[in-house]
């Protein structure tokens, strides 16, 4: 059986939108028969830059340091990083731990066994559109500071 974390995270501080994104992971890992060792939740946490992000160190080291880790499971993508730099780089640092990110709504969009070249033009496009909602959110802010 797959070993997993679950990684959430909320900037608005809201412990329901925490425990929103926990039930789905605790969901999908039961349906998919993956083994939840624990969560890690950032709350009032920003995406913009997910490495100044306390819990999210935390899973970074858990899976540096500890070998029985397949996968970390996260609701959205831009639960892990808003933008895409860091996307790119989180799902590259993955890899290299063999450590499968797992993405409840993009789980139908590819076979994670074998990604299909659509696959990843997908993903990298729905990276751009995270980044381009972050900049746009960011300006709307800017306006009306």
């Amino acid at each position: 059986m797959k070993r997993a974390y679950g990684y959430t995270r909320s900037a608005t501080g809201e412990t329901s939108h925490i425990q929103i994104q926990q039930i789905r992971i605790r969901d999908y890992c039961k349906k998919n028969k993956l083994k939840l060792i624990g969560f890690l939740d950032d709350n009032q946490a920003s995406g913009s830059n997910a490495f100044q992000n306390t819990a999210f160190n935390e899973l970074l080291f858990k899976i540096g340091k500890m070998n029985k880790i397949d996968a970390v499971v996260v609701a959205d993508n831009d639960r892990l990083a808003r933008n895409a730099e860091d996307y790119l780089l989180i799902k590259q640092l993955f890899e290299r731990k063999e450590v499968e990110l797992i993405v409840i709504n993009n789980h139908d969009l590819s076979d994670l066994l074998s990604p299909t070249p659509m696959d990843a033009f997908m993903n990298e496009v729905m990276e751009a559109l995270q980044t381009f909602e972050k900049r746009i959110v960011k300006k709307h802010k800017l306006k009306y500071l």
